[in-house]
């Protein structure tokens, strides 16, 4: 019994060691992180609509991390790291309504990825909601 114990135990072990994997080729390319909504400077109207977020992640090889910020000075609005470990593209898409808005407010998107090669990519669009 303890034999078969210890040899699915190096089996997990390994499986957990190699669950991510470096890549043995030189790799200096960054990710590319293409934010397509909101665009740069939009006004959205939270009386009538909510903040659309439509952007895409890539890489040469694969990604690692990605995350999704935004951010009203020091407050946070939304913070979200979605699973794009080992894929080489990614899209995110999602609606939000920032909460607390008085008048017109200035936000900022910062959406960062990382590849295994710990090459990174971001991408920052300024954008204003009013209420």
């Amino acid at each position: 019994m303890k034999p078969l114990l210890s040899t699915i135990s190096v089996i997990c072990l390994l499986v957990f060691i190699s669950s991510c994997h470096s890549h043995t080729e030189v790799d200096a390319t960054k990710p590319t992180v293409s934010v397509l909504k909101p665009s740069m400077g939009d006004t959205v109207n939270l009386n009538t609509d909510s903040v659309k977020i439509l952007l895409t992640a890539a890489d040469n090889i694969d990604l690692h991390e990605l995350n999704i910020k935004i951010t009203n000075g020091s407050t946070t609005v939304l913070d979200e790291s979605p699973n794009v470990h080992s894929l080489q593209t990614y899209t995110f898409a999602k609606s939000i309504v920032p909460q607390n808005i008085t008048g017109i407010t200035a936000l900022t998107l910062t959406a960062t990825a990382i590849d295994h090669n710990e090459n990174v990519g971001t991408k920052t669009v300024n954008f204003f909601v009013k209420k």
